[in-house]
């Protein structure tokens, strides 16, 4: 799983987290726990719920993000998450990140594999 979220003080505390695909959908690879106030967890292009860190976790493990349907260029998948002050110090704490991915052939660079020593 490569996206993941945590909190040192947030306890079995609800996070938010919202997630967005610029020119895609999202889908999560569970949706146990959750509760959705914005989308299902199944492709939306924006979803907004909240669980617990292990369920939020459980639920992007296995996230898929797919571009539109003849989209060709660059795509965004975003995420931004809060803690909504429930615990710790300093009331409300959020943070937030994006990965932009391409959908064509233009836009992506060459592999390179283990052992190779450049990519043309």
């Amino acid at each position: 799983n490569r996206i993941t979220i945590s909190d040192v003080d947030a306890g079995n505390g609800l996070m938010r987290v919202t997630l967005t695909g610029g020119n895609g959908v999202v889908s999560l690879g569970s949706r146990t726990g959750l509760t959705f106030t914005v989308g299902d967890g199944t492709a939306d292009a924006t979803m907004t719920f909240a669980g617990t860190i292990a369920d939020v976790n459980a639920g992007l493990n296995g996230l898929v993000f797919r571009p539109d349907d003849y989209f060709s260029g660059a795509a965004t998948l975003a995420i931004a998450t809060s803690d909504q002050g429930q615990t710790g110090a300093g009331g409300q704490r959020t943070t937030g990140g994006s990965r932009t991915t391409c959908s064509d052939h233009r836009c992506r660079r060459p592999a390179m594999r283990p052992g190779s020593t450049a990519a043309t």
